[in-house]
């Protein structure tokens, strides 16, 4: 059986956003009114899973990338664990 839902052409995102507005929990126009903060604050990101961050655009330096997954490792160390391994 096909739901009203689904005829009218909603998302699940939209069908969960009416259900709740139903149930008196969120107001229809919250997704306008976070887009409106959004943009005011500079956001022009609507998507919550995409970085702000400037994305890089030069080679990656393997080393300074093993020391950001190890907080511990340092340069001399990784260096020589790089020398050891044949890098």
């Amino acid at each position: 059986m096909i739901s009203e839902d689904c005829l009218r052409g909603e998302d699940a995102q939209q069908q969960h956003d009416r259900a709740m507005a139903k149930r008196g929990k969120v107001s229809p126009s919250s997704r306008g009114r976070l887009e409106a903060l959004l943009k005011a604050k500079g956001d022009t990101s609507s998507n919550p899973g995409q970085s702000n961050q400037p994305e890089q655009t030069g080679p990656i330096d393997p080393i300074v990338s093993a020391m950001a997954s190890n907080p511990g490792l340092t340069r001399e160390t990784a260096e020589r664990m790089a020398n050891d391994l044949g890098f």
